[in-house]
């Protein structure tokens, strides 16, 4: 059940059109993450949402609100919404506690008292309700950001790359407790990353975003392994795309005759595998050469030189025996994507 709609909204910037013609639909209490590189709209179209921005065409209804449009114009304030932006802004000369009642200043003592303490439990703070934001770590600073956030029970939270700021093992800790404090919480949730494993991890809905326009929406699994264009694909991943010829449900490759998940397919085409698709086994009058192998701990990656000379990925186990100048062939197993040459 869709909780936020954005029906046909535009906004520009002078002459820059950073959304364009956007149709979207938000489900209650999911987190949705919308994904792009820098300067594809994702962030404006989190102001959007939140009233910080107005459209310059379109409709955006929040619940049962008619929150953006026509005549209708519901201020940030007045759109029950939550937000926890890259630096936490946090006041510095308040202790945790006050931050987190900050939006509860016509609630009663001891319901301030009473939020505060749930809110510390879910965020994992006990104890801390006195400390100062100089006091805590970089994590500890984005629970408080979360917990005030949600401390006036909003009717949607809106997260502005919230992670951008943290070293690399603690961004993906507190993924893990971000999304599970969110789903515990059933706030209705947009996330906003350019980060592609940060993105896949959080979503329960993916929303990729280039150039003003939306490229593809759905269950984060469907959109990796079934993307609906190049682009996409190339954006989530770091894809082999090799030329074939499509037929009859199969496109014949240099990797093989290969099922086709898009069977209407015909013609020149342009065949997208992942390397984790890709399995070889050596072969004295294999298909391919190894020429590189990238150890990474539990996995490596190997560089394959097919027979016109294209090198393609393929990714296999760390113990996996393998020799640089050797002859294999190649595999793929699952059906794959593929796009006409003009896409």
């Amino acid at each position: 059940m869709s909780f936020i709609r954005i029906e046909n909204v535009n906004k520009y910037y002078g002459k820059t059109h950073a959304v364009i013609d956007l149709d979207l639909e938000i489900s209650k209490s999911a987190i949705t993450v919308l994904l792009g590189s820098s300067g594809c709209g994702k962030t404006t179209t989190l102001r959007l949402i939140a009233g910080l921005e107005k459209p310059n065409s379109g409709h955006i209804w929040i619940g049962d609100q008619h929150v953006s449009g026509g005549n209708r114009w519901k201020s940030a304030t007045e759109r029950q919404i939550g937000m926890v932006f890259q630096d936490y802004a946090l006041f510095p000369h308040l202790t945790v506690a006050q931050n987190i009642t900050f939006g509860l200043t016509k609630q009663s003592r001891s319901v301030q008292k009473s939020r505060t303490a749930d809110l510390l439990d879910l965020v994992g703070l006990m104890g801390m309700e006195d400390r100062y934001p100089h006091q805590l770590s970089g994590g500890q600073q984005q629970r408080v950001a979360l917990a005030r956030a949600l401390a006036p029970s909003p009717k949607v939270i809106l997260l502005d790359e919230p992670f951008s700021n943290l070293d690399a093992s603690l961004r993906q800790t507190m993924r893990e407790d971000v999304r599970r404090i969110l789903h515990e919480s059933e706030v209705t949730t947009v996330f906003v990353t350019h980060d592609q494993e940060e993105a896949l991890r959080l979503a329960d809905e993916l929303v990729v975003m280039e150039g003003g326009h939306l490229m593809q929406t759905g269950p984060p699994e469907k959109v990796y392994q079934y993307p609906t264009s190049l682009s996409v694909a190339q954006f989530l991943a770091k894809v082999n795309v090799v030329p074939g010829y499509a037929a009859h449900g199969r496109v014949k490759t240099e990797l093989g005759h290969l099922s086709l998940h898009n069977p209407a397919l015909s013609g020149k085409v342009q065949v997208v595998t992942f390397p984790e698709t890709i399995t070889f086994a050596s072969d004295p009058q294999g298909n391919a050469t190894v020429t590189e192998t990238c150890y990474f701990g539990f996995h490596q990656v190997v560089s394959l030189k097919l027979e016109s000379g294209q090198i393609v990925q393929a990714r296999t186990w760390s113990y996996t025996p393998i020799t640089i100048g050797e002859k294999v062939q190649t595999k793929v197993e699952l059906p794959v994507v593929a796009f006409t040459q003009y896409d």
